[in-house]
C-alpha cells in the first residue's frame, strides 16, 4: 500500500481595504492582498490629493498615509506627510524672484514634532539680508502657529493653504512675497528634540564657552593702594634693618682697631728700646 502523504495547509491571502482618517470623513484609499491583518500594521501609501477629494484644483498635492489599527478587514490610516510636486515648485520659480527656503522641526499642541519645509519666493530680486529676515520671521510665526494645533488640525491647514495665506499675508509686511508654500512637511519620532530645543542648546554652550575664554583673557587682579602701602613699609623696613646692620658692623670695627692700638701701646711699654 502506498503511503500517505502529508498535506501542507497554506494560509489564503485576504483582502483588506484601506481608508482616510476622520479628517478626511474615513474616504476608501485603496485595497491590499495579505495573509494576515498584522502585515497591515505600519503599511504605507502614497496618494494626490485630487483623487481622494476629487477636486482637480488640489492635484499640486500628495498626501502620505501609514496604516495604524485594522478591524473588520478595514484599515484606518493616519496622515503622517504631505508634500508639494515639483512640477508645482518649478512653476512658482522664475527669473527676477528671491527663494527663501527653510527647514526646521517643532512641537504641535499634542506633543507630535512635525518637519516643516516651507519655501517662499519675492516679487522682485531682494538682498541677503531681507532675506534672512523673511526666514527668521516664517520660522516664529509658524512655529507659534503649530503649537496652537493639534497634528492632524495642522496637516488640514497646510492642505487647505490654510497657514500658507495667514503666512502670506504677515511677511508682505517685511517685503512684497508671491506666493508662500510647505513643500514639505511629515511627522517625525518622538524622542527626537526639536530644531528649537537643539538651538537654545546650542546657545546656551556658546554662553559658556565665551564664559570661559573671558575668564582666561581676563588680567591678573592689580595691586590695590593697600597692598602697596604694606609692600612700601616692608620694604622701609628692610633697608632699616640693612642700616642698623651696617653701623654695627662699623662699630665693630672701630672697636677692633681701638683694641689693636692699646695693644701695640701696652707692648711698647712691656718692650722699651734698648
Amino acid at each position: 500500500m502506498a503511503k500517505p502523504t502529508a498535506t501542507l495547509k497554506r494560509k489564503k491571502k485576504v483582502w483588506y481595504s484601506i481608508h482616510a482618517p476622520k479628517l478626511l470623513n474615513n474616504d476608501f484609499l485603496g485595497e491590499t492582498y495579505v495573509y494576515d491583518k498584522e502585515q497591515m500594521q505600519g503599511k504605507t501609501l502614497k496618494l494626490n490629493l485630487s483623487t481622494i477629494t476629487g477636486n482637480i484644483k488640489k492635484q499640486n498635492m500628495d498626501i502620505s498615509f501609514e496604516v495604524t489599527t485594522v478591524v473588520d478587514n478595514k484599515a484606518i490610516t493616519k496622515i503622517t506627510g504631505v508634500t508639494l510636486t515639483n512640477s508645482y515648485i518649478k512653476r512658482l520659480v522664475r527669473r527676477g524672484r528671491d527663494k527663501i527656503d527653510d527647514s526646521f522641526s517643532v512641537k504641535t499642541k499634542d506633543n507630535k514634532i512635525v518637519r516643516i519645509k516651507p519655501f517662499a519666493t519675492t516679487m522682485n530680486k531682494t538682498s541677503q539680508t531681507v532675506n534672512s529676515k523673511i526666514r527668521l520671521a516664517a520660522r516664529s510665526l509658524m512655529a507659534k502657529y503649530v503649537k496652537n494645533k493639534n497634528f492632524e488640525e495642522f496637516f488640514f491647514d497646510v492642505m487647505n493653504f490654510n497657514l500658507q495665506k495667514e503666512m502670506k499675508e504677515k511677511l508682505s509686511k517685511i517685503y512684497p512675497i508671491k506666493s508662500f508654500e510647505v513643500r514639505n512637511t511629515h511627522l517625525e519620532p518622538d524622542n527626537k528634540k526639536t530644531t528649537i530645543e537643539s538651538e537654545k542648546e546650542n546657545e546656551e554652550l556658546q554662553k559658556e564657552e565665551k564664559k570661559a575664554k573671558k575668564k582666561k583673557l581676563e588680567p591678573e587682579p592689580e595691586e590695590t593702594t593697600e597692598t602697596v602701602k604694606e609692600t612700601q613699609d616692608e620694604s622701609e623696613d628692610e633697608n632699616t634693618d640693612d642700616e642698623s646692620d651696617e653701623e654695627a658692623e662699623d662699630e665693630s670695627e672701630e672697636n677692633l682697631e681701638s683694641d689693636d692700638e692699646e695693644n701695640k701701646e701696652e707692648a711698647d711699654e712691656d718692650n722699651p728700646k734698648q
